[in-house]
């Protein structure tokens, strides 16, 4: 009918596979797949006010610190393969 009530899908080993359900939450961010899919529309819009930067490094010896004011931070994050993420997000 006009109601999502599952999903359908490929597996990697290319079955296709029906999963039901009586609730179906599409929190797959702003640009959401699942609300275009269904239809949804958006009910509360806002304009962009904010960005993040971000950068990958080497060989910088690091662990997690984040620095925060308000409305704006900045983190140092530890991650796989010896990087380090250095990450800002502000207005």
């Amino acid at each position: 009918g006009d109601r999502v009530a599952g999903v359908r899908y490929t597996t990697p080993g290319g079955t296709e596979t029906t999963e039901h359900a009586r609730l179906v939450v599409g929190a797959d961010g702003m640009r959401s797949l699942v609300a275009r899919k269904a239809g949804a529309q958006n009910v509360i819009e806002h304009a962009r006010v904010s960005c993040t930067y971000y950068s990958y490094w080497s060989g910088v010896p690091s662990h997690f610190e984040l620095y925060e004011r308000p409305g704006r931070w900045i983190g140092v994050i530890p991650t796989n393969d010896d990087l380090t993420l250095l990450m800002t997000y502000f207005p």
